[in-house]
């Protein structure tokens, strides 16, 4: 069941932190910038048009629907979901997924360690986005630093435009079966607009729309 979070508190900054059920910000809840909501066992859930800060959960997804402006967000067992018109500092998940709709805007970066990243249309990330175990696709999106996965897939498509560099990680400890492993995919769409280059470190299997964009395939490993 949600329980609805109360309103009469006077404080600009309010946090509040709840161990066991679902958080709902709901109606005239909106401009209260700074407010920060934290959850144990529960997730977290911000009507259309609120102002929030930072939001953490433990084990709980995050949910921000349309036109949500918010700061940090933080999940160890839950995946974040943002509607359209979203805008947030950066967002962090270890065991989930990170989906938003249209236009999302965030001042940071998006990262996840198990789970997939995927952005809807117009989307712009002012850091990195970043998978270790989890696949990356954006539709249509402005990045302005690198796009990194040490164990998925990335998928590029529509008229994105990727200011620093597309890079597949190899950790250090890795030992590749040449023969068997099954190397991850790069789709890059005919009109992407790369300006940095491709960093192959592991097996990957390149998907490139554009022949001209080969000529930025740096491989930095050995098939030994």
């Amino acid at each position: 069941m949600k329980k609805a979070v109360p309103f009469m508190f006077a404080a600009s900054v309010l946090t509040m932190s709840l161990s066991g059920c679902v958080i709902h910000v709901g109606g005239g809840y909106e401009d209260r910038e700074g407010a920060e909501l934290s959850s144990v066992f529960g997730g977290i859930d911000v009507d259309s048009g609120n102002r929030v800060g930072s939001i953490s959960t433990v084990n709980g997804g995050i949910e921000l629907e349309n036109n949500v402006t918010a700061e940090i967000l933080d999940s160890v067992n839950g995946g974040i979901e943002m509607g359209e018109n979203v805008l947030i500092e950066r967002a962090s998940v270890v065991n989930g997924d990170i989906e938003a709709g249209r236009n999302l805007v965030v001042e940071g970066s998006l990262v996840t360690v198990n789970g997939d990243i995927r952005l809807d249309d117009n989307a712009r990330i002012n850091g990195n986005i970043e998978t270790v175990n989890g696949n990356i696709q954006v539709l249509n999106g402005e990045i302005l630093d690198d796009i990194v996965t040490s164990n998925g897939d990335i998928r590029i498509e529509g008229s994105s435009t990727i200011h620093g560099d597309i890079v597949f990680q190899r950790s250090s400890n890795d030992k590749w079966n040449w023969g068997e492993s099954t190397p991850s995919v790069l789709f890059v769409g005919r009109d992407v607009n790369l300006l940095g280059n491709i960093i192959i470190q592991r097996p990957v299997e390149l998907e490139l729309e554009n022949p001209e964009m080969g000529s930025k395939v740096i491989h930095r490993y050995s098939h030994q």
